[in-house]
Parts: C-alpha cells; sequence; structure tokens
C-alpha cells in the first residue's frame, strides 16, 4: 500500500465516523495516522486496530487570528489528545475557554460541514 492509499483509507474511515488506525505486531505500539513502519520499534508489519474516541488532553493552544472559514469558530482551540487505547492526535475541541485544563477526559465527534466530516473533540459525557 502506498502513501496516498493510506491516507484515503483513513479519510474513508472518517467519513464512515470511524477512527481506525494500526497497532504494530512486533511491539504493540498504536498509532492514529497511518503509517509504513512502527515508530517505537521500526517493525513495517501492522494490524488495524478501531479506537474509541475516548481520550486525555495533553496540551492545547488557542487561537484568536483564525483562518477564512473559520472565523465562526473565533476562538479556535486545538488540542492534543491521548487516546484509550495509545496513540495520538490532535483536532479541534469543542470546550470553552474556562472548561480547558490539561488532564481533562474528551471523547470524539463527527461533524460533517461542506459536505465532508470532521474529527473534533469534546469533553467526556458533555453536550
Amino acid at each position: 500500500m502506498n502513501g496516498i492509499s493510506l491516507i484515503l483509507e483513513f479519510k474513508e474511515n472518517l467519513n464512515k465516523k470511524e477512527l481506525v488506525g494500526t497497532k504494530c505486531r512486533a511491539c504493540g505500539s498504536t498509532s492514529v495516522y497511518p503509517n509504513f513502519h512502527c515508530r517505537k520499534c521500526g517493525n513495517t508489519s501492522f494490524e488495524k486496530v478501531k479506537f474509541s474516541g475516548k481520550g486525555t488532553l495533553i496540551t492545547y493552544t488557542i487561537l484568536h487570528a483564525v483562518p477564512s472559514g473559520f472565523k465562526e469558530n473565533s476562538p479556535l482551540v486545538i488540542g492534543l489528545v491521548e487516546l484509550e487505547e495509545g496513540g495520538r492526535i490532535s483536532a479541534q475541541l469543542d470546550v470553552s475557554e474556562d472548561e480547558l485544563s490539561v488532564g481533562k477526559k474528551l471523547e470524539a465527534i463527527f461533524q460533517e460541514r461542506d459536505g465532508r466530516i470532521l474529527l473534533r473533540f469534546k469533553l467526556l459525557g458533555g453536550i
């Protein structure tokens, strides 16, 4: 499988509202993003793993000067989430600034925008 195929497969899974990554058959390390080799041990044999979408906020940033197309979301909050099954992913957070703190439990949500499915995270159990 080439790089473009891996990216297209990742996007297809997002369009099905699924977060699917890989688990290294040698060391068990997981990755949300498509890879040709394990970042931990270098192995090239993987199995697919479906992530629950639940995780913990590792870090975040708040963008007050946002690109066009995101003005309605200003300020834009982007976070790095460590998933329960392992692996980290960055995405927009649907969390107010006063609720933000490292260590918060989050869950993935999939939102349609302009015919595409976008991955975002909200507070676990939140509305």
